[in-house]
């Protein structure tokens, strides 16, 4: 600021003062790193309440200089804060789809040898999951999804007149050679009406049953069947009383 005087020939004198603003810088509060495909807001006011815009677009995938400028009109110079964004670094195979009860294991140590944990734990082998791998040293999150078949088994006729000649195929439940299948029938209530073990032999894996349950009343049942050791579990309905 200033006074700024000009001579107007030899009879007058003009005064002019000028007052000059000093231009405010915007602060900021610097944006934390993010792990790629990670979120963050860049705020549109600072912290010393200057308002504007910032450019170019948000980019979650790499490392960018973002400039704030100004809304017009506040006497404020643009300002500048750089997002870090680090890319995952462990990597894995990736594990092949799972049946129903089948078994898996997640590494704690990634292909290029970063150690680690999972999440959630123990594995689910009975869905398909996302498990997310944590570094022990910190940094970005890796995950996979382990992919489980709902293996199926097929009961034919349903519904069945009186429960008996029922065919049950299990083949795609993949059950091992020799291994102890039960088959359990259970009424509406969940009390069991019929219980039959069975030895998978080979490859057949189909049985024709009477499930005894002519006896009892017209309408709905379900049909459990399981390994021994219950490594392998299926459960499906069958209606008594079709035509």
């Amino acid at each position: 600021s200033g006074t700024y005087t000009r001579a107007n020939g030899s009879c007058s004198v003009d005064t002019l003062k000028l007052t000059i603003t000093p231009s405010v810088t915007p602060t900021f509060t610097q944006v934390s790193a993010i792990c790629a495909g990670g979120t963050f807001n860049l705020p549109t006011t600072s912290n010393n309440s200057i308002t504007g815009t910032w450019s170019p677009a948000v980019n979650n995938a790499a490392t960018t200089t973002y400039t704030f400028t100004p809304t017009i009109g506040q006497c404020a110079t643009t300002a500048t804060m750089t997002i870090t964004v680090n890319q995952p670094a462990a990597t894995f195979t990736q594990i092949a789809p799972i049946n129903v009860g089948g078994t898996f294991t997640l590494p704690d140590t990634s292909i290029n040898l970063i150690v680690g944990t999972w999440a959630p734990l123990p594995i689910n082998n009975q869905t398909t999951t996302t498990y997310t791998f944590t570094p022990t040293a910190g940094g970005c999150q890796s995950t996979m999804t382990v992919v489980v078949n709902r293996a199926s088994a097929v009961v034919y006729p349903n519904p069945t007149p009186d429960g008996k000649n029922v065919t049950i195929n299990w083949r795609n439940l993949k059950v091992p050679d020799n291994s102890h299948v039960q088959i359990i029938v259970y009424d509406r209530l969940g009390r069991i009406v019929t219980k039959r073990d069975l030895v998978n032999s080979g490859n057949t894996g189909t049985t024709s049953e009477d499930l005894r349950i002519s006896g009892y009343s017209n309408g709905l049942y379900f049909i459990r069947l399981q390994t021994k050791d219950k490594s392998i579990k299926y459960s499906t309905k069958i209606i008594k009383g079709g035509n």
